[in-house]
């Protein structure tokens, strides 16, 4: 089988450095590339690795609302950029 002669088999070596959830998406794409094709193996690595980015930046996120009876405010905050949205 050519996939035994091309698949970098170091890599398994590295899932003990990566974070989780990214050796959790490498073990989902070498499973679905035995069992699909590589084409569809990618573009759900690429969703599960899309959904990973979006869970984790939504963490940092926080936010908070104060009402008056003149002014209502709105403070969007993120931690690891520094920036501020005030309506």
């Amino acid at each position: 089988m050519v996939v035994l002669s091309t698949f970098e088999w170091s890599s398994f070596k590295m899932m003990t450095t990566l974070p989780r959830n990214d050796a959790l998406v490498l073990v989902l794409v070498t499973v679905l590339t035995v069992f699909t094709n590589l084409a569809i193996a990618v573009a759900v690595g690429v969703v599960a690795s899309c959904l990973n980015f979006a869970w984790k930046s939504a963490q940092r996120v926080t936010c908070a609302l104060s009402l008056s009876l003149s002014l209502s405010r709105f403070r969007l905050r993120k931690s690891t950029c520094h920036w501020q949205l005030v309506y």
